[in-house]
């Protein structure tokens, strides 16, 4: 699933320079991303959570909802302090993602459609503005 999302963010929002996975992130982890990149996305995986079996003996039938952030990076400026540059560049590339996502599924046949259910700043210093948005989709269990 999380590969289709970056294919989906690459072929949606033409404002991302770079589109990649939680491997991409890691790799910028604790540096700063270079500006030629930037705006950029990372599809990261954050958690599932699974509703009670549904069956009360012998098979399982679960709802899993799963939760995938794409964290978003745009260009900051040291001459802008209180970041307000960056906070409009933000709100163009969240929209971009939300219209690339929200009602969309990988897989029609196993997951519901997307939807946003958290936006959040990580971190704003004066290169980069960070910015999560949390989706979920839920899918069924069996066994």
């Amino acid at each position: 699933m999380l590969s289709d999302i970056v294919s989906r963010l690459k072929g949606s929002c033409p404002a991302l320079k770079f589109v990649g996975g939680a491997a991409d992130y890691k790799v910028i982890d604790n540096q700063k991303p270079p500006l030629s990149k930037l705006p950029a996305a990372y599809v990261i995986p954050l958690a599932e959570r699974a509703d009670r079996n549904s069956y009360a003996s012998g098979a399982v039938s679960q709802r899993v909802h799963s939760f995938v952030g794409v964290l978003l990076v745009v260009t900051g400026a040291a001459s802008d302090p209180r970041g307000e540059g960056a906070s409009f560049a933000i709100e163009a590339v969240r929209a971009q993602v939300r219209a690339a996502l929200l009602g969309w599924t990988p897989d029609a046949t196993k997951y519901d459609p997307f939807t946003v259910t958290l936006g959040d700043i990580v971190d704003l210093d004066g290169q980069a503005l960070w910015w999560q948005e949390t989706f979920e989709t839920a899918y069924t269990l069996r066994g």
